[in-house]
């Protein structure tokens, strides 16, 4: 096998590698998003049921109807099911853990992406890419070996966010927006920072779950 041949295998192992992680990062990211909606629901929810049972038991003063007291019994008792059910579930701390592994993934990520760029330019020497892609790969094992399980539910938003609505795509007017214009690609008189955002740079936050 010549020098060409092997530098187009490890870019092979790199890319299916960097495919990996790069869903892995966007399934864990939306497994996040996932429980911090159920968080909030559970909060909503609290916060509506204890103001319906103060509105009941003041109107009990006035209104002695036996449906109001079983209404107001029945909110309070659900309001208090509700605060303790996120504690239980521990859904502050799976969250925490969920974008740390997220967080995890994307620094290998950008790595891996960075090892693609030396490889296509061909001016690194082969054993120090292979030697790279292995401290990656045992970075990559490490994180597997850590990050939380997700669900079905995670994987389809990952699907849709990075294939139906380009979620990591960054166009060139984003990219030049963030830099002064001597750093810029297009015409610096041209790009003033208020271009219309695309709508896939909104991702946040939104179910049957199985426990983590």
């Amino acid at each position: 096998m010549d020098g060409k041949a092997k530098y187009d295998v490890l870019e092979d192992c790199v890319r299916n590698a960097f495919g990996r992680v790069m869903w892995s990062h966007k399934i864990q990211e939306k497994q996040a998003d996932i429980l911090a909606d159920y968080s909030l629901a559970m909060t909503l929810t609290n916060i509506t049921l204890s103001a319906a049972t103060s509105v009941g038991l003041f109107s009990i003063m006035f209104v002695d109807r036996f449906w109001l007291k079983l209404a107001s019994t029945l909110a309070s008792f659900v309001s208090t099911a509700i605060i303790w059910l996120p504690k239980e579930l521990d859904l502050p701390d799976r969250i925490k853990t969920h974008r740390k592994a997220a967080v995890d993934y994307l620094s290998v990520k950008d790595r891996l992406q960075n090892l693609l760029m030396k490889i296509r330019s061909r001016t690194v020497p082969l054993e120090r890419l292979e030697e790279e892609f292995s401290r990656l790969n045992e970075s990559i094992i490490y994180i597997n070996a850590q990050a939380p399980q997700t669900t079905d539910r995670a994987v389809r938003r990952a699907s849709r966010a990075l294939n139906a609505e380009n979620d990591d795509n960054i166009t060139n007017k984003e990219i030049d927006n963030g830099l002064p214009p001597s750093l810029r690609k297009g015409n610096p008189d041209e790009l003033t920072g208020h271009e219309e955002q695309p709508q896939h740079r909104q991702e946040h936050q939104r179910g049957d779950f199985r426990p983590i």
